[in-house]
């Protein structure tokens, strides 16, 4: 995650948004086609077995129309939360922010079938900014985040943060709907401090990482509840490593150029791999920036699209091919003259990636605008959200819809209300 400083020169709106002073207005279109034939009447047929007995056959229920919805609430405003989708298609929201000063312990989970929120177990940490990540045995593990010691303003990107970084971790249990501690990490990590990451391994483990002066790793192993420290990458990484779990079963972790590695479990080496921009692009450390990518995802090819939100002038998606070390520039998703930040990443069933919400630089306040990318023919599609909103979650659902939850729309107090992307 990369905060900045925002100055008002680009606004949102109730629409979408406007670029003051930079672009023409955008003309935002919303993307799918609703049933309008809803006037149909049954059809009579013939029976097979006796004709002077008609069947009535019922005429279908329109499909949902495609796009975004509002659904609900949660029974909490929650950012800087996490969710993760349970092995039973339920999804458990945890922790997070209500406002600058009050950091939340508590946890609710999503039935997709039902479509209400029901709180279950409380953290026995309040934490914002952490890592989930599901377990081979369907636990989920929560570890790190910060903490806001006293009542004191904890919110990212405040000249005067206050967040304490935190170093415990805990066990959610869905059969039981608790949590209880389990063994802390060697070093603070939180995502909005060093864009800590945590990466489940094929064989069960999960590899932490996290940037400053330089990347620090460990290995997480659920069987005996201990955290292992690796030892410390490249003193060339800064502060946002991004990490995705190959095909090959190794782990990438990139910022610039010069600072890839990759992590191979059955030897426990971190070592360098190639990173090199295709021909006629612009130089590695311009294009990832220095801060590196926000995210870096797995794709059904083996190959990893990576977003950068480090620059206006160079393309701010591009996909790496681990195979030859090669990044090819993937094209544009902000609009013209605008720097694009931490909207939410999700890979959709169907392959396409849904960026969604977060800010542009200079812009005042959070937006609703969307992009639905597709890598096999770099073609994109913008979406609106139904409201504008910042540091929320997203999560793909097993019936292959994306939930939208929380975040905030003024930059400082949080949403409760939840939307669901229908690709």
């Amino acid at each position: 995650m990369i905060l900045r400083a925002k100055t008002g020169l680009i606004r949102s709106t109730a629409f979408g948004l406007s670029l003051v002073g930079l672009v023409p207005t955008i003309a935002l279109v919303g993307c799918g086609n609703a049933d309008t034939d809803r006037s149909a009447h049954p059809t009579v047929v013939a029976s097979p077995s006796n004709s002077l007995l008609p069947i009535p056959t019922q005429t279908p229920m329109p499909s949902p129309t495609p796009g975004f919805a509002s659904i609900g609430s949660m029974s909490v405003p929650r950012m800087h939360a996490t969710a993760t989708l349970l092995a039973d298609g339920k999804v458990l929201i945890a922790g997070g922010q209500s406002t600058p000063s009050d950091i939340l312990a508590s946890a609710e989970l999503y039935d997709p079938s039902t479509g209400l929120f029901t709180p279950t177990g409380s953290m026995s940490t309040a934490r914002a900014e952490h890592t989930a990540t599901l377990l081979s045995d369907g636990r989920v593990l929560i570890a790190g985040g910060f903490a806001c010691p006293g009542g004191a303003t904890c919110f990212p990107g405040d000249v005067n943060w206050n967040g304490k970084p935190l170093a415990s971790a805990e066990l959610y249990d869905p059969q039981t709907g608790t949590f209880s501690p389990t063994g802390s990490m060697s070093a603070a990590r939180a995502r909005a401090t060093s864009d800590a990451t945590a990466t489940l391994l094929p064989d069960g483990r999960v590899l932490f990482a996290s940037g400053g002066d330089g990347l620090t790793a460990e290995i997480y192993d659920p069987k005996t509840g201990k955290f292992t420290h690796i030892g410390t990458g490249s003193p060339f990484f800064t502060l946002c490593p991004a990490a995705t779990l190959l095909s090959t079963g190794r782990v990438l972790l990139i910022t610039n150029g010069l600072a890839t590695r990759v992590f191979d479990p059955q030897s426990g080496a971190l070592s360098p791999t190639p990173f090199t921009i295709g021909p006629g692009a612009a130089p590695e450390e311009d294009y990832v920036g220095h801060h590196g990518p926000e995210s870096a995802t797995l794709l059904a090819d083996g190959r990893v699209l990576m977003f950068t939100s480090d620059t206006m002038t160079f393309d701010d998606v591009g996909i790496y091919d681990p195979a030859t070390g090669v990044l090819t520039p993937a094209g544009f998703l902000a609009p013209p003259g605008a720097l694009w930040v931490s909207p939410t990443k999700t890979l959709l069933s169907d392959g396409r990636m849904l960026f969604a919400g977060g800010d542009f630089e200079n812009v005042a306040g959070p937006v609703s605008y969307a992009q639905l990318f597709d890598p096999s023919n770099g073609r994109n599609q913008m979406e609106l959200m139904s409201e504008a909103r910042e540091y929320q979650t997203a999560t793909l659902l097993s019936d292959g819809n994306v939930l939208m939850a929380g975040g905030t729309a003024d930059g400082k107090n949080a949403l409760s209300s939840v939307e669901l992307f229908r690709p």
